[in-house]
């Protein structure tokens, strides 16, 4: 969806995911600020897994991409590569990272500085499972 800077995605009743990766593009809009991107992953109730990148400010792009485990600067063991220019690589999922049904997966820019006009768009990369 254009014109956001907030995604969220529940895991649904009776399934079970194993979170791969994420990786998130921001494009900002020329409104100036400093964008900060959060992943986070809650139960609902408290955060179990949460990630901090300094994103574009204003009229720039920038990706973030985070995996479970493996080296940051090589592929994965999934043969996922890194994201090239402006790419945050800094940080790793737990393997395996198993999310319940209920479990928020959700990616924003903290201080929601055009949220109207920036435009993110995040791709998850999951296993599901029937429970």
């Amino acid at each position: 969806m254009a014109d956001d800077s907030d995604k969220t995605w529940t895991v649904p009743t009776g399934k079970l995911w194993d979170l791969i990766s994420v990786e998130a593009t921001l494009v900002a809009s020329a409104t100036v600020g400093t964008r900060i991107l959060i992943l986070t992953v809650s139960n609902g109730a408290a955060l179990v897994h949460a990630s901090m990148y300094a994103s574009p400010t204003a009229s720039q792009r920038s990706s973030i991409y985070i995996h479970q485990g493996g080296d940051q600067t090589t592929s994965n063991r999934y043969g996922l590569g890194v994201l090239g220019n402006n790419a945050a690589t800094n940080d790793t999922l737990p393997m395996p990272f198993l999310l319940p049904a209920g479990y928020i997966v959700r990616v924003y820019d903290l201080g929601a500085v055009d949220a109207a006009a920036d435009d993110m768009t995040v791709a998850l990369q999951y296993l599901e499972y029937d429970v």
